[in-house]
């Protein structure tokens, strides 16, 4: 029976989970025998009563057994629980730890890389100090082996073509200072701009700006405006919009702007007064047309914004002799003003050593300002004077003293200390510059533009009176090819945009135009293949012959309202290559016009921007791109660049305009087939090489439309640069003397003994002579170039002669300027005209405009097809050609206009007509006239 029950367990134990969470070994020990044959003994066991004490004492024994094995299995379960539990606890302790450990492995790593960096920028300025003082070694050895008696260079001293070391500084230092000589250079520009910079003028008095334009050299440091500028109105050289007068080459010829409405002297470049000017001539063209002022940027071409408020009263140069020489001095020198070299002042300072720690590579000193005496508070109030080192402490070592006013005629006292610094390296010759501002009045205004008059008055006189060489001009007038004049050439350009159509033509694309002056806007199909059409004519012929068009592309992506305001832009997207479709084709025909046109295709996708993607969201927004590319010629040395403007609407690809005339009536809207600009092509001649040929660049002479109201004003000349060469010289003079000052305060002069007298006294009359040589040598003379610019300012040369050979010189070459000129707003004579097709057969009508200066000519269709420039245009009011072009049973009143490079031919239906017409183009020349109105197209008509 206890066999059966031990079967009856294990068949219960087998049957259990094995897990002792699930089940015990309680629950196994406590379960009852559930066979038939066991309880059916039940009565054969109480019989048996000394079996059954036996067997219970073993079932106690079993029991007391199995709960030890459940305890001590407990107890290992346990165990086992902890040591798992601690060995998943340690592992993810262990993967916290190599976390960090990688993490603190890319920090040790990266502080490697910076201190590694650290230090080879550290080698990297070591050596570059070495290298410096090498080379100052070097170039302190050469010298002295220049001035050494008997030295012969070995071939270890050769750098290169058999020259030593010594040979190259030397080479270096002749090269820098012919660098330093611009005075050819600086002429040419005066002599050259001189019709801009009066063209300027003119339009100044002619719209009451209260401007003065005037000529003026601009040296190192005169860029560099006052500091109170920069901290009261946000003015710096640095974020200066005049860029090319910043990195021009000093000295430069620059603009003096002196405005009297704002009582301040300003300075722009060349290159700013012509792209200023352009905007003064839209200024004038729109002055009685405020409707159309709108259209355009409201700023003052005459003006800054925001302009400064103190002016350049004068400079003084301090040489620094004493700094290198740790030594006090004293200076009492001449302020000079930068537009008249002349005196306006004089200023008392000290430099002193300073005793503040400092680099070893660097000197400090101070700089002890007392006074200025000499200028006047009714000249100007709030001075100051500032303090820097051109060449080297421009950037960030400038000091200013504080601004001193209500001082009337007494001196300005500064009474203040500045620290600077000067490093080693710096040249020997530095010099200090104080610079003295003021926010000047009326009165100092009036007193420049006064010695403007007198010096340009004197100058012919004074030349005299020194007896500098005299020339006379040839009696014989040289032929115009001597000179070097800008020509001018009118180019029209005519652009169209194709859309491929169902039958797999390109058909052009529709203009709808607002108004005579709207360029209009292409209505463009979504997701239809394009092409880009160009066309450019000019009549000057062989003048200006094309041998290419390249690099033709679209960009400057913008969206604009009916104004021309611009909306939105897409930033930072370059421009698209323009693939053109077959190599442009040039035609030169036999009246002297030449006509170039290229085919391009055109994918919108390609700009990457939702404006030329999407359809336009609103009628009057339109999608503005600009046309760029390049025309070659072998007359120019770069090409020339153009750029047009055109004007997009994205429509959906089923959308069609109404043709109702009602609907054209009621929107004023004109629809035309292309877009047309016309371009002025300047070729300017390329800057002289030497002085002899400064008298072809002479613009001075050149008549300007309005010159009559400028009175006495007039163009500064060539005196100006022999006013600053003479002042140049004065100031180097100057500083040579007081840098001996210093020397001899020193007392290292002794007094001259009497034996030196003795021994003057016993020259014999050789001796003498050659004295008396060497001190005619060493007189103040003329330098040579003062000499030829005189000359070339008083005569011509004689005509370039042939070459050696026979051959004729090769013509100059020439720079090329592109500008594009709006339409006038302003209509003079607009109507129906007569004119010769091309092959002269018959008669086409054309409808004419006259918009000052040009002739704009239109097709039935409202394209405009051509324009003619009538400046230095002559008219005939019965050309004997027309006679050849009369036709039986009609009469027509003729007439020609004769222009620059071609004779063009028109035809009016009566006499009375032509008059007007006549009268119209002569009007123009002489006031703006009236405007009249544009009428209406009607249909083209041949007869």
């Amino acid at each position: 029976m206890g066999f059966a029950g031990g079967k009856e367990r294990e068949k219960y134990l087998s049957n259990g989970s094995n897990s002792l969470d699930n089940f015990s070994l309680d629950t196994a020990l406590t379960i009852p025998p559930s066979t038939p044959q066991a309880e059916g003994s039940a009565s054969e066991a109480a019989a048996d009563g000394s079996g059954a004490m036996v067997e219970r004492t073993s079932s106690q024994q079993n029991q007391e057994q199995l709960k030890q094995t459940k305890d001590e299995m407990q107890e290992q379960l346990d165990r086992q629980k902890d040591e798992y539990a601690e060995r998943l606890k340690n592992d993810e302790e262990g993967s916290m730890e190599i976390a960090a450990m990688r993490e603190e492995k890319l920090k040790m790593e990266a502080n490697l890389a910076e201190m590694k960096a650290e230090m080879e920028r550290q080698l990297m300025e070591q050596k570059k100090g070495f290298e410096e003082q090498l080379a100052r070694a070097s170039e302190n050895d050469a010298r002295r082996r220049l001035v050494r008696p008997g030295f012969k260079p070995t071939r270890s001293m050769l750098v290169g073509n058999g020259m030593t070391e010594a040979d190259v500084w030397l080479a270096k230092q002749v090269a820098d200072h012919w660098r330093r000589v611009r005075y050819v250079a600086m002429a040419a520009t005066i002599l050259r701009e001189a019709k801009v910079l009066k063209e300027a003028q003119v339009l100044s008095q002619q719209l009451d700006k209260e401007v003065v334009f005037q000529f003026t050299v601009v040296d190192v440091g005169h860029t560099l405006g006052s500091s109170y500028d920069l901290a009261l109105n946000g003015i710096s050289a640095e974020e200066s919009d005049d860029q090319s007068l910043i990195e021009a080459n000093k000295p430069c010829i620059g603009v003096r702007v002196v405005d009297f409405a704002k009582n301040v002297v300003h300075l722009w470049s060349i290159e700013k007064l012509r792209a200023r000017l352009k905007a003064m001539r839209q200024l004038a063209a729109y002055a009685d047309r405020p409707e159309y002022m709108q259209h355009f940027r409201a700023a003052n071409p005459f003006s800054d914004d925001p302009l400064p408020s103190f002016t350049r009263v004068g400079d003084a140069d301090i040489p620094l002799a004493a700094v290198f020489e740790c030594r006090v001095q004293d200076f009492t020198l001449d302020v000079y003003s930068p537009y008249t070299h002349s005196v306006v002042g004089i200023v008392r300072l000290s430099l002193e050593p300073s005793s503040a720690e400092a680099p070893k590579e660097t000197l400090k000193f101070n700089v002890v300002m007392h006074e200025l005496v000499g200028f006047a508070e009714r000249e100007g109030s709030e001075v100051h004077a500032q303090l820097f080192i051109p060449g080297i402490s421009e950037e960030g070592g400038v000091t200013t003293t504080s601004l001193v006013s209500d001082f009337d005629d007494a001196p300005v006292r500064f009474e203040s200390v500045h620290s600077m610094s000067l490093p080693m390296s710096a040249p020997q010759d530095a010099s200090l510059r104080v610079s003295v501002f003021a926010r000047v009045t009326a009165m100092h205004l009036d007193m420049l533009l006064s010695w403007d008059d007198m010096r340009d008055a004197s100058s012919s006189s004074l030349a005299g009176a020194r007896d500098l060489p005299k020339t006379s001009r040839f009696g014989s007038r040289l032929p115009e090819s001597e000179f070097l004049m800008e020509e001018r050439h009118d180019v029209f350009v005519r652009v169209q945009l194709l859309e491929i159509s169902e039958d797999g033509d390109y058909a052009p694309v529709e203009v709808v135009q607002s108004s005579t002056l709207d360029q209009g806007a292409y209505q463009l199909h979504q997701g239809l293949q394009r092409r880009l059409a160009i066309s450019l004519s000019h009549n000057s012929g062989d003048v200006l012959p094309w041998t290419d068009v390249t690099a033709l592309s679209a960009g400057s992506v913008q969206l604009v309202d009916e104004n021309g305001k611009v909306q939105d832009t897409d930033s930072g997207q370059k421009d698209v290559p323009l693939p053109l479709v077959s190599p442009p084709v040039i035609r030169s025909n036999a009246d002297g016009t030449e006509h170039v046109r290229m085919t391009a295709q055109w994918d919108s996708s390609a700009h990457g921007s939702l404006l030329l993607d999407r359809p336009a969201l609103a009628e009057n927004k339109r999608v503005k791109l600009t046309l760029r590319w390049q025309v070659a010629s072998h007359r120019v040395q770069l090409p020339m660049h153009f750029q047009f403007d055109i004007a997009v609407q994205t429509r959906p690809r089923t959308w069609f305009r109404q043709n109702s005339r009602l609907a054209q009536l009621w929107y004023n809207q004109r629809v035309v087939h292309s877009t047309a600009g016309t371009f002025a092509i300047i070729l300017k001649p390329m800057a002289a090489k030497r002085a002899g040929d400064l008298w072809k660049m002479d613009t001075t002479q050149e008549y300007i439309s309005g010159e009559e109201v400028l009175q006495n004003w007039s163009a500064r000349g060539l005196s100006l640069v022999r006013d600053f060469l003479e002042f140049k010289k004065r100031v180097h003079r100057i500083g040579e003397l007081e840098a001996a000052k210093g020397v001899l305060s020193l007392g290292t002069l002794a007094p001259p003994s009497k034996a030196s007298n003795t021994e003057t006294e016993s020259l014999d009359e050789r001796q003498k002579s050659l004295v008396q040589k060497m001190l005619e040598l060493w007189r103040t003379a003329p330098s040579a170039g003062e000499i030829q610019l005189l000359r070339s300012a008083n005569g011509s040369p004689e005509p370039s002669k042939p070459l050696a050979d026979g051959a004729a010189p090769e013509p100059p070459p020439l720079a090329a300027v592109v500008e594009h000129h709006d339409k006038t707003p302003s209509i003079l004579k607009a109507g129906w005209l007569l004119s010769p097709d091309p092959a002269g057969t018959r008669w086409i009508r054309r409808y004419v405009e006259l918009r000052r200066p040009y002739l704009h000519l239109y097709s039935s269709d409202g394209d405009e097809i051509n324009t003619v420039n009538l400046t230095n245009s002559r008219i005939d009011a019965e050309p004997q050609v027309a006679k050849l072009l009369q036709r039986e049973n009609v009469r027509l009143e003729v007439w020609a206009v004769y222009a620059t490079n071609k004779a063009w031919l028109f035809a009016c239906r009566n006499e009375k007509e032509r008059g007007e017409w006549i009268w119209a183009v002569d009007r123009a020349y002489v006031s703006e006239g009236s405007s009249v109105g544009p009428t209406e197209f009607h249909a083209d008509d041949e007869w």
